[in-house]
């Protein structure tokens, strides 16, 4: 186990002195120099006071607060730092490689490449990632896309553990490629979708590397070495089918039937999980619409609150404003709205999802009811406009489409629809 100790370097008089970390493990030690400084007089080593290793606010001296601050993320990332190592009792020396990549993930010397291996530089890439901005949004990256990097580096390290393909910069090659192909097709049983997901990721972060002065294989750069994108068989419902929904008598179980209506709500206003579930009072107007920034695009919507969904919003709208119930987790959300679907006879019929891994069509047939999820509520908004003959323009202005290819692959209009569509703006015509 690890520990982590602040001491003054010299306090032979009351001049600003350096804090160092000790660090501890398997009977060793190593120093870490923080560069934060404090004269000695200010500084606590009584163990009984809460300020133990800490700085003092004493009279002439007011940067306590800012020193302490940093002492206690420093101690935090230490800590983030042991974990993040893939190995049981890491040395001190590991650990404190570990601790300054993530706490001064841009300051790579030529020297210290030599030092950072491969899952260490994806925490400083995944570091860097938090603090940039997007772009297009010119908003920090999102929440999201910093999840999908994690989850990247964490099938990577199963990879590796799996395969004993030892991951380094030389060797992300068209090798590499192969074997990870086979690896998420044969073992994780990934889709192509997915399998593309990951590689895109880890052509991002080979670029960065490169970037940094890393010697990488160019193999990455590949036509070969490519993230492959389909698309899949997603479901939507149709107006009936919701209706069906909202007539369900739910009132002997309330999660359930909250669930249900959120889900609606998202039927009819195109929003996605994380913003319906967290709809609040400020949101509204009283014009019969609200305004919502998107979690995800940082857009800014003014929605309508339709006919069809308006008796659903008003349940919850008590004492003279809307009065939400706290959210659950996007998991338990598609385990319940599933449950509920599953007592829709017309979402008990088979349908066909046709997807693909590693090149091979894979025809699969389920009912229709566990095919739905929290997203199938926007699919269906999208697609239910479209077929109501909405300009599509004004669907993308509440669903975030930058173009109208984006928005026609989003879509999931069934050949029975398209039939008929086709069938009634011709006979207009006549």
């Amino acid at each position: 186990m690890a520990n982590f100790h602040y001491y003054l370097k010299s306090s032979k008089n009351d001049k600003m002195t350096n804090i160092n970390l000790r660090i501890t493990a398997n009977s060793q030690q190593v120093v870490l120099y923080t560069g934060i400084k404090v004269k000695p007089s200010c500084w606590c080593n009584d163990k009984s006071n809460p300020y133990y290793q800490h700085a003092l606010n004493t009279k002439g001296f007011n940067q306590a607060a800012e020193i302490n601050i940093q002492l206690d993320k420093l101690k935090k990332l230490a800590l983030k730092a042991v974990n993040s190592i893939d190995k049981e009792n890491p040395s001190p020396a590991e650990i404190k490689n570990r601790l300054l990549i993530l706490w001064r993930g841009k300051e790579i010397t030529t020297d210290k490449k030599k030092e950072i291996g491969f899952f260490d530089f994806w925490e400083v890439h995944l570091s860097e990632k938090k603090r940039k901005i997007n772009p297009r949004t010119n908003k920090l990256i999102s929440s999201q896309t910093i999840k999908c990097l994690a989850q990247t580096r964490n099938v990577l390290l199963d990879f590796q553990r799996s395969t004993r393909y030892k991951l380094t910069f030389s060797t992300i090659d068209l090798d590499f490629y192969y074997e990870f192909s086979n690896y998420c097709e044969k073992i994780k049983k990934y889709r192509s979708n997915t399998f593309g997901k990951h590689i895109g990721n880890i052509k991002e972060f080979m670029g960065r590397a490169e970037k940094q002065g890393f010697e990488v294989s160019n193999d990455y750069k590949s036509v070969d070495f490519r993230s492959p994108r389909e698309l899949t068989s997603s479901i939507y419902l149709n107006e009936d089918e919701i209706k069906k929904l909202i007539e369900l008598d739910l009132s002997d179980k309330p999660h359930l039937e909250r669930t249900r209506d959120f889900f609606v709500i998202g039927c009819y206003t195109g929003l996605r999980w994380s913003d319906f579930s967290n709809l609040n009072k400020a949101n509204f107007r009283s014009d019969k619409t609200f305004v919502i920034k998107m979690t995800k695009t940082k857009i800014v919507a003014t929605i309508p609150i339709l006919s069809k969904i308006e008796p659903v919003f008003n349940k919850y709208f008590i004492e003279g404003r809307y009065q939400f119930p706290k959210p659950i987790s996007n998991q338990k959300f598609n385990e319940q709205i599933k449950e509920v679907a599953s007592e829709i006879v017309e979402l008990k019929e088979i349908v066909e999802y046709v997807s693909t891994i590693n090149g091979i069509e894979i025809v699969e047939y389920y009912p229709k009811w566990e095919m739905v999820s929290s997203h199938t509520a926007r699919r269906s908004f999208a697609t239910n406009m479209y077929l109501r003959k909405i300009d599509p323009f004004r669907i993308m202005k509440i669903t975030g489409h930058k173009s109208i290819r984006q928005f026609y692959e989003y879509i999931k209009e069934s050949d029975f629809d398209s039939a008929i569509s086709l069938r009634d703006q011709f006979n207009e015509t006549e």
